[in-house]
């Protein structure tokens, strides 16, 4: 198909005809069909990978388009070519925080974007700056996302509800797959010794932290595939898959190869069960650190500190 189009000539001025393609003509309304029907783009951004996974899993389910980052810097290098529509952002992050990534996309040159805040925090200040950029406040609680889908359906007119996912290829952390994995640091104790576990337990809770429990190195592995833990607190030797077994498969898959994983071991070594070489239990693939029986849990406490940034919020 051709169209006519009257043209200046352009050494008399006198007006000629040519013929132009139509598609010429319609690249430019073809670009904008192709914009004006591209989904919406959701920008998540956590430094908790299975909060990360839970809410992108979700919004792609809803049809999004979804771009991730597991922290400040890295939400604002990806937001130069991914600029979002909607920001959903969490506060407490190390080197840049929520708040900071905000200020830095909201004072760009580029168009407007909507910001929804996921935190555990609650206090007043938090509050006020958040309303102070025009953010949307969603607490990390097991109403999380029920209050994510309802923003988002409001700001992005969403037509349909979302599907229910498929829990063999959208696991979510934690036992009901309907909640967002619990705010605050994770941990998982695997021991047989069920006095131990009670006393570490109760010492972990103190600073803020839910605990998970496995007393074998097998089922360890599969409470930490489960429920994606910060960092992992394991006895050496155990029936049914020992600390040895856990730390293997741990470090073999992707997702947990650089996880923190502590031995606390009171065994005393012996002809028939020998203690492993300490060079054999530290290492890129072995524990991050080892802890003999007795010891003070403050020595855990300030390990995990160093190795799990989410200890020091």
């Amino acid at each position: 198909m051709e169209l006519m189009m009257a043209m200046n000539h352009p050494t008399n001025g006198g007006l000629y005809t040519r013929a132009i393609p139509a598609i010429a003509l319609n690249a430019r309304d073809a670009f904008k069909d192709e914009v004006d029907t591209a989904p919406p783009k959701v920008m998540v951004v956590d430094d908790d990978p299975g909060i990360v996974r839970a809410i992108s899993t979700r919004c792609r389910r809803l049809g999004l388009d979804v771009v991730t980052a597991e922290g400040g810097l890295q939400a604002i290098l990806r937001s130069r070519n991914n600029f979002p529509d909607v920001l959903i952002v969490d506060i407490s992050m190390p080197e840049v925080d929520g708040f900071k990534v905000c200020e830095k996309l909201l004072n760009s040159r580029m168009p407007a974007m909507n910001v929804i805040v996921l935190t555990g925090r609650s206090d007043n200040e938090t509050s006020e700056r958040c309303e102070a950029i025009g953010a949307y406040l969603v607490p990390k609680n097991s109403d999380a996302w029920s209050n994510i889908h309802a923003i988002l359906a409001d700001l992005l007119s969403l037509e349909s509800p979302p599907t229910s996912l498929d829990p063999a290829s959208a696991r979510m952390p934690g036992s009901n797959a309907a909640t967002l994995p619990a705010a605050g640091p994770r941990i998982l104790l695997v021991d047989d010794d069920l006095h131990m576990i009670t006393a570490m337990r109760s010492r972990l809770q103190k600073l803020k932290a839910t605990v998970f429990v496995a007393d074998n190195g097998i089922d360890g592995y599969r409470t930490a595939i489960r429920e994606e833990p910060h960092a992992v607190i394991t006895d050496y030797l155990m029936p049914n898959g020992g600390g040895h077994y856990l730390i293997w498969r741990l470090r073999e898959r992707v997702e947990t190869a650089s996880l923190p994983i502590f031995v606390v071991s009171g065994e005393i070594e012996t002809e028939q069960r020998p203690l492993p070489r300490w060079k054999d239990l530290v290492g890129p693939r072995a524990a991050t650190g080892v802890f003999r029986k007795p010891f003070h849990f403050d020595e855990i406490a300030d390990a995990l500190k160093t190795h799990c940034p989410i200890m020091r919020e």
